[in-house]
């Protein structure tokens, strides 16, 4: 599971790495998070028919045919081994995948006081998320403007996650990127590229319970307590 993330970079130098576009007058909402958590509008970026745009989304899954932009089940998380079967993704899968920015993700150490933990790549640079969106508007007769939302994939850890959780969130390399956005790859192939990142690539730190409350979203959060592996 990704239940609790950062993004602390400012957006021109996520605009060089991601190479992406901000759409003609968008008024891209963004400011870095240190202590992102699910219904917050989150970077994303995909590609559509005039290229590669970024736009903030809501974190939680609002697929196209709820009834209700804010349904009882607005998944965060999907898990790799069943996004291609399973109706609330199969769709998006196929036409709506993107990237999730991000530079670190926050899990618990399965102890008594289940200590958190910061997890970044071991280069500290900005990362993507294999992520899935969908556009819910409202339905004839429904006030409301239409919601642009986003889920974030899982799939089983690697070697420096396992110890702790039993999920981690799909961390795209580099040179997938491309892969993953890109409408002609069939589905079949952007499911080969759903796999654990290296470990040896990944460090992670003990942050300061601060990061249990989403009121806590400043410098202060990630914080080193004490570093634990990388």
């Amino acid at each position: 599971m990704c239940g609790r993330y950062t993004l602390v970079m400012d957006l021109s130098s996520l605009l060089v790495r991601f190479s992406f576009e901000v759409p003609p007058g968008g008024n891209l909402d963004y400011q870095p998070g240190h202590n992102i958590a699910p219904t917050n509008n989150v970077l994303v970026v995909a590609e559509r028919a005039w290229g590669r745009f970024a736009s903030m989304m809501r974190w939680g899954l609002v697929p196209a045919w709820s009834q209700a932009p804010n349904p009882k089940i607005a998944p965060i998380n999907a898990k790799a081994e069943n996004v291609a079967s399973s109706g609330m993704f199969k769709n998006a899968l196929r036409r709506r995948r993107c990237l999730v920015l991000a530079d670190g993700f926050y899990e618990w150490r399965k102890l008594t006081d289940r200590r958190p933990v910061r997890i970044t790549l071991a280069s500290k640079e900005p990362f993507a998320f294999a992520g899935l969106w969908e556009r819910w508007q409202p339905k004839p007769g429904q006030q409301g403007e239409p919601i642009d939302s986003c889920t974030i994939i899982t799939t089983t850890p690697n070697d420096l996650i396992a110890p702790i959780h039993d999920r981690m969130p799909v961390i795209l390399p580099k040179e997938a990127e491309s892969l993953w956005l890109d409408p002609h790859v069939e589905p079949e192939a952007a499911l080969s590229l759903l796999k654990p990142y290296q470990a040896e690539a990944m460090q992670m730190y003990e942050v300061s319970p601060l990061v249990n409350s989403v009121r806590n979203n400043g410098p202060e959060v990630i914080e080193p307590v004490r570093r634990l592996i990388g």
